[in-house]
């Protein structure tokens, strides 16, 4: 089978180019280090600065990240979730409405599974898939 690179799979698929969402702010709670076999939560803040409203579409983790770290929960619940193989990615749906100059706040109920220092992007998909910020977590694993 023809491996496609991602932006031709992308246009395959009638994306659009990515785009930064504009009136958007992200905050992300979380600790630095935690104990192996420790749960911890990783708190997002998503701000909507403008005066229209808003949807947190989906939100991205990078799979480096994910391999010491396991996702148990997510509230509010995700209605879908899957591996974007080329974005290196699991990918929650989640379909959040953020209205106008309001903030909504996604609580990740996470594991640490394994031993080592982690880290990788989180991407907040607004309005579309393709409109993204990234922010960079990191979780040091003793």
């Amino acid at each position: 089978m023809r491996r496609l690179a991602p932006l031709a799979l992308m246009a395959a698929l009638g994306c659009g180019a990515f785009e930064a969402p504009a009136n958007v702010e992200i905050n992300i709670e979380m600790p630095v280090s935690v104990n192996v076999d420790q749960e911890f939560k990783i708190v997002l803040t998503v701000r909507n600065t403008g005066s229209s409203p808003q949807t947190l579409v989906d939100v991205d983790i990078a799979d480096e990240y994910l391999e010491g770290v396991v996702v148990r929960a997510i509230e509010p619940a995700f209605k879908d979730a899957m591996h974007v193989p080329f974005d290196n990615t699991q990918s929650y749906s989640m379909d959040v409405l953020l209205p106008p100059a309001q903030e909504v706040s996604v609580t990740i109920s996470a594991y640490a599974a394994h031993g080592g220092d982690y880290a990788g992007d989180i991407d907040f998909c607004i309005n579309s898939a393709v409109s993204c910020l990234s922010h960079p977590v990191r979780t040091i694993i003793r």
